[in-house]
């Protein structure tokens, strides 16, 4: 990706977790990549993140680098102490 930084953030509230991962890389035609046999990265990060429950979204294009972000909702401290968190 010819990237010189990457950046990766990781912020939790009481009921999610997210991550942000963004580099300033040469970027892609993110339309493109999706649609080639050659975006397997895509691919297996999307699917692993589909695996633990998590949302995610891609951001890329041609000279702006890549950006990825990752929700992952979880039941508060509160409702697994009540006993009143959803059961997965």
């Amino acid at each position: 990706s010819q990237a010189s930084t990457i950046t990766l953030h990781l912020q939790q509230t009481d009921n999610q977790l997210s991550m942000v991962y963004q580099d300033d890389g040469k970027g892609f035609d993110l339309k493109h990549q999706r649609q080639s046999s050659n975006g397997l990265g895509m691919k297996n990060i999307e699917s692993r993140a589909h695996a633990i429950g998590a949302n995610i979204a891609f951001q890329s294009g041609v000279q702006e680098g890549f950006q990825f972000r990752l929700v992952l909702e979880h039941p508060s401290q509160e409702e697994v102490a009540e006993g009143t968190a959803p059961s997965t």
